[in-house]
């Protein structure tokens, strides 16, 4: 869809009767403006469905000054430095999830339980 409004960095997408009309930012800049220069506030629908999802209020539901409260407190713990002092216990984990699907490779089985147990002991 992005190709087919290439002339412009962001439209409107209309799935209704699904949802009310979503922002579509196809390029970093607008993306960056509608986010953090000029945020555009969330809408009542999104908070709606997300909120119930991730238990309450988050940095993806918050606004504004909320939201950049929230964020400033979070930032540390997503600088290169910090994240680049992880990797080797990252890529421990990954290493351990990937042994599990090599174990289970010739089965069918269900990914959610191996993958949510990864992405915890990562974060």
């Amino acid at each position: 869809m992005a190709k087919d409004f290439a002339d412009t960095d962001m439209f409107y997408l209309d799935l209704w009767p699904f949802t009310t009309p979503v922002l579509v930012v196809c390029e970093p800049a607008a993306a960056m403006q509608a986010t953090t220069t000029n945020p555009f506030p969330k809408a009542d629908s999104f908070n709606v469905v997300f909120e119930p999802i991730m238990g309450g209020p988050n940095l993806l539901s918050m606004n504004d000054l909320e939201w950049k409260e929230w964020r400033t407190l979070f930032n540390p713990g997503f600088g290169s430095g910090y994240l680049l002092e992880l990797l080797p216990t990252i890529l421990d984990s990954d290493e351990t999830f990937c042994g599990k699907l090599r174990e289970r490779a010739d089965t069918v089985f269900c990914l959610e339980e191996p993958a949510t147990r990864m992405t915890m002991d990562i974060i």
